[in-house]
């Protein structure tokens, strides 16, 4: 049965997701990317949903520990972002945030 047929419950369950290494650590380096634009907080929201529509364009294959570390980028209006996939635990590190506030 194709995967089409499925239902989406059982669909989701299959599916393995990237996890965020410190997800608080990257909301504080968003706000700060972000500067003292209003809604900075719609704006983090946005951008993590954003970004975990990226991350699954990265597929995730079995068994996960044959694959290395590999680093990507990504923008996101004025945010650019280096990141690296750990396949060996399924997770992604951010290795910066650049924005017009940050340094």
């Amino acid at each position: 049965m194709s995967s089409a047929h499925q239902p989406k419950s059982e669909q989701e369950s299959l599916r393995v997701a990237w996890r965020l290494r410190d997800l608080a650590a990257v909301e504080r380096e968003l706000e700060f990317a972000f500067g003292p634009a209003p809604d900075r907080g719609r704006w983090v929201k946005a951008f993590l949903g954003a970004f975990s529509q990226e991350l699954e364009s990265h597929p995730v294959e079995w068994p996960n520990a044959s694959r290395s570390a590999s680093e990507h980028s990504w923008s996101f209006e004025h945010i650019r972002v280096r990141y690296r996939l750990i396949p060996t635990d399924q997770t992604v590190e951010i290795l910066s945030l650049t924005g017009p506030h940050t340094h």
